[in-house]
């Protein structure tokens, strides 16, 4: 079987230009292609060569090498996930790339990260998101639904909503 990830980057590190620029955390440069801006936001996602998925915001790169630092995009859930996904979707074309755009930009961890933010407001986008994915990727959340369910912060309403969710996937 092929790696989709590894086979799309293939293609993208021959058709995109890349970037050069110091992340953050580390004040180290690191070589990276954009993928995605979102210019309400002000932020322009790609990748590195080691797939590392990376932010850009305010020409500061933020490096994305684990499911607990996706809570700085959930301000990418303000934008219905249809758009979103038309965005990967138009990229992936432009390349000539044929690729499932669930397969390959990280939909399910900026979901997870709206429901373990800690807020009603960023939850509730959240689910505007779950809405949208396929099964098989809801099936990735169970835990942050379970989290839902059981916060405190959460509304009756989100609660029950996790909940009722929990219970389609089992």
């Amino acid at each position: 079987m092929v790696n989709t990830t590894e086979a799309i980057m293939k293609l993208i590190y021959k058709s995109v230009r890349y970037k050069v620029s110091t992340i953050v955390e580390s004040e180290k440069e690191a070589k990276w292609y954009p993928i995605l801006q979102f210019a309400t936001q002000g932020i322009t996602m790609g990748v590195k060569e080691d797939y590392t998925w990376v932010f850009e915001v305010k020409s500061e790169l933020y490096l994305l090498n684990n499911p607990n630092e996706f809570w700085r995009l959930v301000v990418l859930l303000e934008k219905p996930f249809h758009e979103t996904r038309r965005e990967v979707a138009g990229f992936l074309d432009n390349l000539g790339i044929v690729a499932n755009p669930y397969d390959f930009f990280p939909f399910v961890e900026i979901i997870r990260a709206g429901f373990q933010f800690g807020t009603k407001y960023w939850a509730e986008l959240a689910f505007n998101w779950y809405d949208e994915i396929l099964l098989e990727k809801k099936v990735c959340l169970k835990e942050s639904l379970e989290y839902v369910e059981n916060a405190k912060w959460a509304s009756q309403k989100l609660r029950h909503r996790a909940r009722k969710e929990l219970k389609l996937l089992c």
